[in-house]
């Protein structure tokens, strides 16, 4: 899947990591009522959903990365 080493790996997770939360952050900033639900217009704008859809795919791409990561590094992992 990825061909890298230990130390270039941690480096795409931390690059990945930030990615993820500054989506996040950017999702949080969307107002939303006082139980945490966003309004179906904030919900249905460009904006929400492009930054929603960015979000749901780092995020993917950040697990799948993380799969790939504990399988290959597992024992690398432990020695540490």
């Amino acid at each position: 899947m990825f061909n890298m080493t230990y130390d270039e790996a941690l480096e795409h997770k931390k690059i990945l990591n930030e990615k993820v939360d500054y989506y996040s952050k950017r999702l949080n900033e969307f107002p939303s009522s006082k139980i945490g639900l966003i309004d179906e217009t904030v919900r249905n704008s460009k904006d929400y959903i492009e930054v929603k859809n960015n979000y749901e795919k780092s995020f993917s791409e950040l697990r799948n990365f993380n799969s790939w990561f504990v399988k290959e590094f597992r024992r690398k992992r432990k020695s540490k």
